[in-house]
């Protein structure tokens, strides 16, 4: 699986969409769904290519990036998800590392906005 280029913003809503028919009623996208930040709603999980670079934009305008494990929108198969490691470097950029992870594990939300 190339984890690297897995899905751009489109991928992410249908990625998004396929959990959350899936009955994933105590899972990430379900958090996102029922986000509502200042009357938005419209809350996504992110794919992997998203979230880094919404992390990379973060380490740019230097504001903080927090190490661990988050959850993207993409399926690995049907127990695992594609998620990202988030370690930071001495500098504090960013080295993400992408693997699965079993979707009956916890990891950290990132959520994105779907305009």
């Amino acid at each position: 699986m190339d984890f690297a280029n897995s899905g751009k913003i489109d991928n992410a809503v249908a990625n998004h969409n396929k959990i959350l028919s899936a009955n994933c009623l105590d899972g990430a996208a379900t958090f996102c769904k029922s986000l509502d930040i200042n009357g938005h709603k419209d809350w996504i999980l992110p794919t992997s290519n998203d979230l880094v670079e919404v992390f990379k934009g973060l380490w740019i305008l230097k504001r903080p990036v927090y190490a661990g494990v988050y959850w993207t929108s993409a399926d690995a198969n049907a127990a695992d998800a594609m998620v990202i490691q988030a370690q930071l470097k001495g500098d504090r950029s960013l080295e993400p590392q992408f693997s699965t992870r079993k979707k009956t594990l916890t990891a950290n939300i990132y959520t994105i906005k779907y305009f």
